[in-house]
């Protein structure tokens, strides 16, 4: 689908046009579905193929039409391995060279397209994923799958938007997974686990995470991280468990808006130095982070901190499903601004409630607060 309509078929048993009958395809450069603008690429890898890409493999380059790339098994390999060749002249540019870009593809020549990536099994190993490059990116996992990628980002440059919704399998992102850059970035996980380093939600722009179901294990989980950034995360059932590292956290607000939604669900805490900072809402000066739980269970750890550095941080304990909250000592107005709204819910903290070292309040309407300091 460079400049009209292409199809590919490959890992099935019988010949013909478009269709591979030895399963196995190995491209030395890039391999780009709708490379320029009104053409069309469309590509099914079935359960016994084997992809390997050398240089990027981009689904929907410059064209907006219905690009697709189905993997309903096999592997895919992207190795960046061109980027050594002399000969090797790549298209578009970017900070991953050797990666998979799903709605646009790295400049001008390549942006502002539409793709979608439907992986139904399989595996997938590369240094890079961007969905949403500089377009509209589209990525759906289920079956027995499995993702391995360094970083993972969903709306990288401005005007684009990228999704990923994760049903069933694993994504592995072992240095980061950033949910709107430049772009609005959403990241939906209905199953499946995600491994995940460093986590940053809403960068320069919009990015939400919503976790109804699975497994989600982080070392640093970030909303709101810098100037224009607003970073959401709804949790409505599975687990989230936050790492025991010197810099494993649960920040949020950061340093813009952070606001965090629970209404079931568990949270693991699991960094008990208490010179870790490991639970913060409302983190530095210009940061504005809410915490809003009316279910689900929170094992906070050593420590939480409502508005420290000059943040404003706001933890509301509300009416719902029991909602409880298990932490050692809680500060408010750690150099900032701390408000506790408890309206309904358990609150047991197993150290002391530090109160106003710059503008604390702590307001019980209803519910049980147990200290246990």
């Amino acid at each position: 689908g460079n400049a009209g309509i292409g199809s590919f078929t490959q890992g099935v048993g019988e010949s013909g046009m478009g269709v591979d009958p030895h399963h196995e395809v190995n491209v030395a450069g890039d391999l780009v579905l709708g490379s320029q603008a009104g053409s069309l690429g469309q590509y099914t890898l079935n359960t016994t193929g084997s992809l390997t890409v050398g240089g990027k493999m981009v689904v929907g380059g410059a064209s907006t039409e219905d690009n697709l790339f189905i993997q309903n098994g096999g592997s895919v390999t992207i190795t960046g391995s061109a980027n050594g060749n002399s000969n090797y002249v790549g298209l578009g540019n970017s900070y991953h060279t050797g990666a998979l870009f799903v709605g646009g593809g790295g400049d001008a020549i390549l942006d502002g397209g539409t793709g979608t990536y439907q992986m139904n099994g399989g595996t997938i190993d590369t240094s890079g994923i961007e969905v949403g490059h500089a377009g509209i990116g589209v990525m759906t996992q289920s079956g027995d799958s499995t993702v391995n990628a360094n970083d993972l980002w969903l709306g990288n440059a401005g005007g684009s938007d990228g999704s990923y919704t994760l049903s069933e399998g694993t994504v592995n992102s072992s240095w980061s997974l950033g949910i709107g850059m430049f772009g609005t970035g959403t990241f939906t996980q209905e199953g499946g686990t995600v491994n995940s380093t460093s986590v940053t939600i809403g960068w320069n722009n919009t990015g939400t995470y919503t976790q109804n179901a699975g497994d989600h294990i982080a070392h640093e989980v970030l909303l709101g991280t810098d100037v224009g950034g607003n970073g959401v995360y709804q949790l409505n059932g599975g687990t989230l468990s936050i790492g025991d590292g010197a810099t494993d956290r649960l920040v949020v607000g950061h340093n813009s808006k952070g606001t965090f939604t629970m209404t079931g669900g568990e949270i693991y805490i699991n960094n008990d130095d208490t010179g870790i900072n490991a639970f913060v809402v409302g983190n530095h000066a210009s940061s504005d982070g809410t915490f809003t739980q009316s279910g689900g269970v929170v094992e906070g750890g050593r420590s939480l901190h409502i508005g420290m550095e000059g943040g404003s941080g706001t933890y509301n304990l509300n009416t719902g499903d029991s909602p409880v909250l298990n932490t050692g000592f809680i500060t408010l107005g750690y150099s900032g601004t701390g408000i506790f709204n408890q309206q309904a819910g358990t609150t047991n903290n197993t150290g002391a409630i530090y109160i106003g070292t710059d503008d604390g309040t702590y307001n019980q309407f209803g519910g049980d607060l147990n200290d246990y300091d």
